[in-house]
């Protein structure tokens, strides 16, 4: 999976990609062809990632009986009012 570890910040899969296919012997001239559909592509991945290590924390202070409730109805509730 190419998403996986790739840090929350659009565009760095870009160059992951240009090492996989050097190592796996593809033409660089392969990349003109991924280029554009990969643009769409990193978005997704970005946006799963962030969304995953958000989770990732909410689930795990949870866990460790961290998880402060009032703040995060405190939160969610802003999230709300600002839409």
């Amino acid at each position: 999976m190419l998403g996986l570890g790739i840090a929350g910040v659009p565009g760095v899969s870009f160059v992951v990609l240009l090492a996989t296919l050097g190592s796996v012997e593809i033409p660089m001239e392969g990349l003109a062809f991924i280029a554009g559909i990969d643009r769409i592509l990193d978005m997704a991945r970005t946006a799963v990632n962030v969304v995953g290590n958000s989770l990732a924390t909410v689930v795990i202070s949870k866990w460790e009986k961290q998880y402060d409730s009032e703040k995060g109805e405190k939160y969610l509730q802003s999230l709300k009012n600002a839409v």
